[in-house]
């Protein structure tokens, strides 16, 4: 069974310091575990505390 994750990167820093935040993890595109890792692009959002923060979805495999 698939289930979605939320993957979320608070930076803490005030100032935006960051571009092109990708997340990196060992699934493959069916979400199952991989030798090979996968690099997923984060979008760039407004963390609860007014600093830049990025965050990603990801299906994994249970």
């Amino acid at each position: 069974m698939a289930t979605k994750v939320t993957f979320t990167y608070l930076t803490g820093i005030k100032k935006a310091l960051f571009r092109n935040v990708n997340l990196q993890g060992s699934w493959d595109t069916n979400g199952n575990y991989s030798a090979q890792w996968t690099s997923v692009p984060m979008k760039a959002i407004t963390g609860e505390d007014g600093c830049p923060a990025f965050q990603a979805i990801v299906t994994l495999d249970k």
